[in-house]
């Protein structure tokens, strides 16, 4: 369950914005930054712009602004694993884990689901690196420094991927439907081939069968010819063989 809160932390100071969270592009983390919640210990934090991050410090304020916030909640034993807090132009997106606390700075309008995966990334990551004994043990601000890569490894398939920005996720879908498209094709295509071979199949055994057919028929038309004159040619034999017979008795007699 994620807790949604108001914040005023969009403008900085005589009611200036903050360039770092103003045209920003909604597919991008602005920054992320991972704290020990028990003393607000800063262990890591990543910035997308690293020229921007160095040139406006106001972007850390407002971040630790929302953690006190956080905190107070904390203490309070009403904080959330999930903690959704908007400004005027960004929103920052929290992710509560036991004693460690996952903040990204994102474009006002950002899908919170998205951001809440990025940050669910971001956790397994930083757990594949440091265990909880690493985290209670230390002792100074960005101890853990050497996560930023990772953190920027994120944000990079965050973008990849779109972020949750609705233009990305219309494009997403027109893919997968002409996709599906081409493959029902290739299907169809596939079938017809299949069809086709089958009907080649068939041809060469009516092939087949018709020559069987034909030698069966000139079978049948030469015994009907042999029943038909069979008998005329059997006397015609047989009265040949008897004149031929008598003939030569005759001819043996008179000799």
């Amino acid at each position: 369950k994620a807790t949604v809160s108001v914040l005023n932390c969009g403008t900085g100071r005589g009611g200036a914005r903050p360039s770092v969270m103003s045209g920003g592009d909604a597919s991008l983390i602005i920054n992320t930054s991972v704290y020990r919640l028990g003393d607000g210990l800063c262990l890591c934090a990543a910035f997308a712009n690293r020229a921007t991050a160095n040139s406006n410090s106001q972007a850390a304020d407002h971040e630790q602004k929302v953690f006190n916030h956080l905190r107070s909640q904390h203490l309070n034993g009403t904080l959330q694993r999930y903690t959704f807090i908007e400004g005027d132009v960004a929103s920052f997106h929290i992710l509560n884990d036991s004693s460690v606390c996952y903040i990204a700075c994102a474009p006002r309008g950002t899908r919170s689901e998205a951001v809440t995966a990025y940050l669910e990334d971001v956790r397994r990551d930083f757990y594949d690196m440091y265990s909880i004994h690493e985290v209670n043990n230390a002792d100074r601000h960005y101890q853990f420094i050497k996560f930023d890569s990772r953190i920027q490894k994120a944000m990079r398939r965050f973008e990849a991927t779109g972020g949750g920005n609705p233009q990305v996720d219309a494009l997403k879908k027109e893919l997968q439907e002409v996709t599906s498209i081409m493959q029902s094709s290739l299907e169809d295509i596939l079938g017809r081939g299949e069809k086709l071979n089958d009907l080649h199949s068939q041809s060469n055994k009516l092939r087949d069968n018709s020559a069987h057919y034909r030698k069966k028929t000139q079978q049948l038309s030469r015994m009907q010819l042999l029943r038909q004159y069979g008998p005329y040619a059997a006397a015609t034999l047989t009265v040949f063989g008897i004149v031929w017979w008598k003939l030569g008795y005759s001819l043996l007699f008179f000799l």
